[in-house]
């Protein structure tokens, strides 16, 4: 059952500098075609991710789906109850305290088969706000602003939910408070679409994402391809150098126990000798769990000086690999380093990541429950053949 349906939508605004009435009369009004002929849907228990460029459509999207918008064509179904977390704070009376302010929403909203006063407090609480929610709103700052509209939007149980960047406001411990709330409410089954230009926060909630563009799909598929495409990521195959056995690590399952030497070995095939001499190997460690995000957890590189082409063999060994028990990835590439003290590399020829899907897995068991930790001792033995 899908709970967003929309077919062949077209949204147009008119262009109203220097109009005149009997345009209007005539229908001779100037348009822009901001959304056409779009078409995608979303399914029980699904969050959609939605990225594109500045005005691709998504804010457009977003309103049209809350019903603030209407429809120049096509369908739009929304099937249930909506909570719109996106424009928080348009039409708000600052001169409001924070108590007031959700009061009144919830009685505009039609909440009083709820105990409103128990709503309210437990929003109370949420925001932690302290004296601040007696207050006027006007008193705020723009992070305090943030966490009362968020709680207030998020209070009350909703089928669909419409998020646009929100999950990025306040500090590091209240962003931490919203992740847990918008996953306890995925977890009940709650629909809905983020519309992001964080790619991470996107592969945290979403398993499948459209890319907008001038107001169509120009992309549809799983978030991780999605993310690629909007950042440009294409696998990269050098015939100048590259890794050998590629297609071999794509599949590689790497079983590793807690707290045990790491070794690892792959091989570089040099068919033309760069003009800098020097490669760089880098090699380091990713995760990804969904609800939880990606991140690049450690790397490291050496230099290598290049004098003939051939096989250069690459072998890395970490005394006592700390990582918590769990899935990761191995993330290697090969390029010509930077300037000293750049960290960004001048050429790069070839990469496995988990982005790219094509890096092999590292499968870490033991006993041990903490925090992923790596302690940054490594050795590393290179040989040109």
């Amino acid at each position: 059952m899908n709970t967003i349906e929309v077919k062949n939508l077209q949204k147009s605004f008119a262009l109203v500098k220097n109009i005149k009435i009997s345009d209007i009369l005539n229908g001779k009004v100037d348009k822009v075609t901001i959304l056409k002929e779009l078409s995608f849907d979303v399914s029980q228990g699904e969050i959609l991710g939605v990225m594109g460029k500045n005005g691709a459509g998504k804010s457009t999207l977003l309103r049209v789906l809350g019903g603030i918008y209407g429809i120049d064509t096509g369908i739009v179904r929304v099937n249930g109850d909506i909570a719109s977390i996106f424009e928080m704070g348009a039409f708000i009376d600052v001169y409001q305290t924070g108590r007031e302010y959700c009061k009144e929403y919830f009685y505009l909203t039609q909440t009083q088969a709820y105990d409103i006063d128990k709503i309210t407090k437990e929003i109370e609480e949420f925001t932690e706000l302290g004296e601040f929610f007696d207050r006027p709103i006007r008193s705020y700052s723009s992070g305090m602003m943030a966490k009362l509209l968020f709680a207030v939007a998020t209070q009350m149980a909703a089928d669909i939910i419409l998020i646009d960047e929100v999950l990025v406001v306040g500090d590091e411990y209240f962003q931490g408070k919203a992740w847990k709330r918008i996953c306890a409410m995925l977890d009940k089954g709650t629909s809905g679409i983020i519309v992001t230009h964080d790619w991470v926060s996107l592969l945290k909630l979403c398993e499948r994402a459209i890319i907008l563009e001038n107001g169509k799909v120009g992309f549809e598929g799983n978030a991780r391809a999605a993310v690629r495409y909007y950042l440009g990521m294409k696998e990269t195959i050098s015939e100048e150098i590259f890794i050998l056995n590629r297609e071999h690590f794509k599949e590689m399952v790497i079983e590793h126990h807690l707290g045990e030497a790491f070794c690892f070995d792959f091989q570089i095939q040099v068919n033309v000798i760069p003009e800098e001499k020097k490669l760089a190997a880098i090699c380091g460690f990713e995760s990804f769990e969904q609800g939880v995000g990606w991140n690049y957890i450690w790397g490291n590189e050496v230099i290598v000086e290049i004098e003939e082409a051939g096989v250069m063999d690459v072998h890395i060994r970490i005394p006592d690999l700390m990582l918590a028990p769990g899935r990761y990835y191995m993330y290697m590439s090969v390029a010509v380093p930077g300037a000293k003290g750049e960290k960004s590399v001048k050429r790069g020829y070839e990469e496995l990541s988990y982005l790219l899907g094509n890096a092999p897995v590292i499968q870490v068991s033991g006993a041990e429950k903490t925090k992923a930790i790596m302690r940054r001792r490594l050795e590393w033995r290179t040989n040109c053949i």
